[in-house]
C-alpha cells in the first residue's frame, strides 16, 4: 500500500471513530438523545427492575431498566430503558426502589432517558 493511500484510509478511520462516538454514547445511553434533552420534560422515576445487558463499556455495565415515570403534571406511567451505563460504583443506586432522574418525550412515553445532568 503506498504512502498516501494509507494516510486517505488512516483519515477515514478516524472521521469514522469521531463521528461514530456520538453514536455510540446515544446507544448506550451516556449521552441523551438530543430530542430529548431540548424537548423532553423532567421528572421522577422509580426503579422497578433492572437486567444485566450482557454489554460492558470499559469494564462498566451496561444495564436495562424499567421504570415507573411521575411526571408532576400528568398521569404516572411505566417505560422502559434499554441500555444505560453505570460504573461498578453506582450499581446501588440503580436498584428496585431507588429513585432517579428522567427526561421523557411527552409524546411518546417510550422515549426516556435517564437524566444524569450531562
Amino acid at each position: 500500500m503506498t504512502a498516501n493511500r494509507f494516510s486517505s484510509v488512516l483519515l477515514m478511520f478516524a472521521v469514522a471513530c469521531v463521528g461514530l462516538t456520538g453514536c455510540f454514547g446515544t446507544f448506550f445511553g451516556t449521552t441523551m438523545p438530543k430530542n430529548l434533552r431540548e424537548h423532553g420534560i423532567a421528572a421522577k422515576a422509580t426503579v422497578l427492575q433492572i437486567w444485566d445487558t450482557g454489554w460492558t463499556v470499559n469494564d462498566s455495565p451496561v444495564i436495562g431498566m424499567r421504570v415507573e415515570v411521575r411526571p408532576l403534571d400528568r398521569s404516572t406511567f411505566e417505560s422502559t430503558i434499554k441500555r444505560y451505563i453505570i460504573s461498578r460504583l453506582e450499581v446501588p443506586q440503580f436498584q428496585p426502589g431507588r429513585v432517579i432522574q428522567v427526561r421523557f418525550d411527552p409524546d411518546d412515553h417510550t422515549a426516556v432517558a435517564v437524566d444524569s445532568g450531562n
